[in-house]
């Protein structure tokens, strides 16, 4: 996506019609990228709740000397 982006960006003169291609494919790609930010948002929607600072889920983490596991482990 930013490469398509950055190669627009470049374009200078009377390059329009290559602007423009470049430019829709790159407009194609942000949708992509949209689609999966939805779909990530949306099956995290209501896995967790607010709570207080102190109530994280990985409290039980911060009390162990390597979080390593807790955290790569899932």
């Amino acid at each position: 996506m930013m490469q398509y982006l950055f190669q627009n960006f470049n374009f200078r003169g009377m390059a329009k019609q290559y602007r423009d291609l470049i430019k829709s494919v790159a407009s194609e790609e942000i949708g992509h990228v949209e689609l999966i930010s939805t779909t990530i948002n949306l099956l995290l929607e209501g896995t967790t709740e607010n709570a207080l600072p102190d109530e994280l889920p990985l409290k039980p983490a911060s009390n162990a000397g390597n979080i390593h596991h807790f955290l790569v482990g899932a």
